[in-house]
């Protein structure tokens, strides 16, 4: 078992490295120091496979990683994403937790509970990847897990409305129909706003013209000089 911590959230990887030896499963924990760092390097890697077919290229992730056993949990502190980036190139099954989400104020310990990047979460996202890879857990360790996080069972999974509607499936006519409406519609806006910039340009460009020669009249006033309009 393998788990990955960086920043602030690597005191809770290290709380829940201690209570899964509480259960009995050793995991080893690695710091982390740039995410984005790691992806470049591989990326670059990937890139040079790619240009020299024929050359033996790895990137430092596959070299540090070569010998490891069991699956790995990413923890941080940012979105999800961060740890993802590098989920490509690390061997075995790979589990990425981050705190996706905003307009949520709470203590620190409890938004680290409700976005699951506690000791108790990794905790037991560790122990879900290793039965979802078949691997033998000691009679308990389950139900001591689910004792960790949660006091209430989970609620039932439902598709957001916006998928159901917008989800992947065969392009048809109908699409067709619908982002034709559409392109008319940003077309029609567009030009209202044109019209609507073109119309306060003109107003404001007689309005000021006007400013202008009621100044230069007055002025002009002041030393007894004729005037004429400003063309």
């Amino acid at each position: 078992m393998q788990l990955f911590g960086s920043g602030s959230i690597m005191q809770q990887v290290l709380d829940a490295q201690a209570l899964l030896a509480e259960r009995g499963i050793s995991a080893d924990v690695w710091s982390v120091t740039s995410y984005s760092e790691l992806a470049r390097d591989a990326e670059r890697v990937e890139r040079l496979q790619r240009m020299q077919p024929g050359a033996q290229h790895e990137s430092y992730l596959e070299r540090v990683l070569e010998s490891v056993d069991g699956p790995i949990v990413a923890c941080t502190d940012y979105m999800r994403a961060l740890p993802a980036s590098i989920a490509r190139w690390v061997p075995g099954h790979f589990v990425a937790l981050g705190t996706d989400g905003f307009g949520v104020c709470e203590s620190r310990q409890d938004l680290r509970k409700y976005f699951e990047v506690d000791a108790a979460s990794i905790a037991y996202a560790a122990l879900a990847a290793l039965r979802d890879q078949g691997r033998s857990l000691r009679k308990g360790s389950n139900h001591w897990a689910m004792g960790w996080v949660f006091s209430t069972s989970f609620p039932a999974l439902q598709t957001p409305s916006f998928l159901d509607r917008y989800g992947l499936g065969p392009f048809t006519n109908r699409d067709r129909r619908v982002r034709r409406a559409h392109r008319k519609a940003r077309q029609s806006a567009s030009a209202l706003m044109w019209c609507a910039r073109r119309t306060l340009r003109d107003r404001f460009k007689w309005l000021f013209r006007g400013a202008l020669q009621r100044a230069f009249e007055n002025r002009a006033a002041q030393y007894s000089i004729s005037t004429g309009y400003i063309r």
